[in-house]
């Protein structure tokens, strides 16, 4: 299947789920969300294994809900962090969450707790996914034209303010975005493991295409340090309209 396409699919059945707490089975899922019955299976199974979803028994029914872990991160997106990222964009100053150390800290020890995170089984999904969600809550508030030239300028100004990277447009052609990070928070200047590892940068690239353009959006990352580049290199797959 397309990855742009088990994307879509993915998240269809996460917004199904959204509105429905007390949980669906695979059948009314498949219902609501328009969806075949055997896709929403094999999908539920992945989202399950990256910690999305979970299900109860009813007799001999399996409910579907969305769990714990995954409504509290986005909760803490939303209500929690989501006014302090905004501050930083507009370049007004917060009230530091630590009184004598400040908030920021060494890049070495981010970077061995992202690392920890991104090479555990399914965490890749997770970072994308916050990645997803935080473009959802700043993006609109900082970009307010669809013009690809434009939404890049926004989002090269979002990744500098809150010193994730410096963005470089490569290419805009067929629907495909390429865009360039220089100095990128998760992978500057580790060394070749043989796999990309920006996941989160993706997932806010892809988010912030995504609720601009009322388009789906997929980002694959083709180049990255942790690959033996000295930047990473994502292309930006515009799909159908939502």
């Amino acid at each position: 299947m397309d990855v742009v396409a088990q994307n879509d699919i993915d998240k269809r059945i996460v917004e199904t789920l959204k509105k429905h707490s007390y949980g669906l089975s695979t059948t009314q899922i498949a219902s609501v969300a328009g969806l075949n019955r055997m896709t929403v299976s094999r999908h539920l199974d992945v989202l399950k294994a990256k910690g999305f979803v979970d299900f109860r028994r009813i007799g001999p029914a399996k409910l579907w809900y969305l769990t714990e872990a995954y409504l509290e991160t986005t909760y803490i997106i939303h209500e929690v962090e989501r006014p302090y990222i905004l501050k930083m964009l507009k370049g007004e100053k917060s009230k530091p969450l630590r009184e004598k150390l400040g908030d920021f800290i060494s890049l070495h020890l981010f970077r061995l707790e992202r690392m920890a995170l991104v090479l555990m089984s399914g965490a890749d999904s997770i970072m994308y996914k916050i990645g997803q969600e935080i473009a959802k809550e700043v993006s609109p508030e900082v970009i307010k034209n669809d013009k690809i030239e434009e939404i890049f300028d926004g989002l090269a100004n979002i990744f500098e303010k809150l010193r994730i990277g410096i963005l470089e447009l490569r290419e805009y052609k067929n629907e495909r975005v390429n865009i360039r990070i220089y100095e990128c928070v998760t992978c500057s200047g580790m060394p070749n493991i043989g796999k990309t590892v920006c996941y989160f940068e993706g997932g806010l690239m892809a988010g912030t295409y995504e609720v601009i353009t009322k388009r789906t959006a997929l980002a694959i990352e083709t180049k990255c340090w942790g690959t033996g580049y000295k930047y990473c290199e994502f292309e930006i797959r515009l799909n159908k309209r939502f």
